[in-house]
């Protein structure tokens, strides 16, 4: 069965559209007066307004959108890094706060959620542990061959300012590669991190030999403010 000829012009229009907003959300910082547009031109503030059965509902769902728009902006104005200040980056971090939420209302047991150090970024947690802080892994060899470990650290620090009331870190002596076990060193960035507020349990040597804790310690956060400020 063809498709009428109306229908297809009008569909041609509405991806048409679809298109150019999608452009401008893409190439633009401030995504949010886009979106706003876009609702209005799209007919759908005009289509609630119609629609609702009430004063009160159609306020209410005006009210909702926008909620949307203020939760696109704060996601924006915390997004820690510029990568992040963009459409696709909020969407991504809404869909994922969406699934997160839906878990705690739907289960009323504590649970595990895994996630990337980059996927961590702008949420905190009660609690958090970080896997496997060994060299190759974080930082991970090919940064270690690039020489770009300060973005590795930089993740690290992400990763630990997630935590709000507890941190736990774990490595692992040895991990089987390629069928054969392998000797692991620990992360370097272990021996960054301020020694008084550590309680380390099964660690034999430390990996910075004579340097002063307490100075490594300053240096590293030194390091990561100035990645912060830029």
């Amino acid at each position: 069965m063809a498709i009428p000829k109306k229908a297809t012009t009008q569909l041609a229009e509405f991806a048409d559209f679809i298109e150019g907003f999608t452009r401008n959300l893409l190439d633009d910082d401030e995504p949010v007066p886009i979106i706003r547009q876009m609702m209005i031109e799209a007919g759908y503030i005009d289509y609630i307004k119609e629609t609702a059965a009430t004063p009160a509902q159609e306020k209410t769902k005006l009210d909702n959108i926008e909620v949307l728009y203020s939760s696109i902006q704060s996601l924006i104005n915390r997004a820690e890094d510029v990568d992040e200040k963009n459409i696709e980056s909020v969407i991504r971090k809404m869909v994922l706060l969406d699934m997160l939420e839906q878990q705690q209302e739907e289960e009323d047991t504590d649970k595990v959620n895994l996630l990337t150090l980059h996927a961590s970024k702008g949420l905190e947690f009660p609690y958090v542990y970080l896997i496997g802080l060994e060299e190759e892994i974080l930082p991970h060899k090919n940064s270690i061959a690039a020489e770009t470990v300060e973005e590795e650290r930089r993740l690290m620090y992400v990763g630990i300012t997630r935590a709000r009331q507890g941190l736990t870190i774990t490595l692992a002596e040895q991990r089987k590669a390629g069928g054969q076990m392998k000797q692991m060193t620990p992360s370097r960035f272990l021996d960054e991190l301020p020694e008084d507020e550590l309680e380390w349990l099964g660690r034999k040597k430390k990996l910075a030999g004579n340097i002063d804790p307490k100075l490594q310690a300053q240096h590293y956060l030194d390091n990561l403010r100035n990645l912060i400020k830029r």
